[in-house]
């Protein structure tokens, strides 16, 4: 494992405990898959760090929209699930 929830301080100190869980997550995966690949520890940390932070834009949109309404331009869209 490359990185745990305690350990994000190192690349990040701006997220949310639930922020935190899914940077680890994402960084973790994409460490693991370019291990698989065949690359070095270094080269797999850069690209689980870039992807996990990546990740992060997109994230904290979806907690925007996590409401059980969501009004965009006029457009009520709701929550389902």
């Amino acid at each position: 494992m490359f990185c745990t929830i305690s350990s994000v301080a190192i690349y990040r100190n701006d997220l949310s405990p639930i922020q935190k869980k899914r940077w680890v997550e994402v960084a973790n995966a994409t460490f693991k898959k370019e291990k698989g690949n065949g690359h070095d520890s270094k080269e797999c940390e850069d690209a689980a760090i870039g992807s996990a932070n990546a990740a992060m834009l997109t994230f904290k949109t979806a907690l925007f929209l996590e409401g059980p309404l969501v009004n965009i331009k006029r457009i009520e869209i709701f929550k389902t699930g």
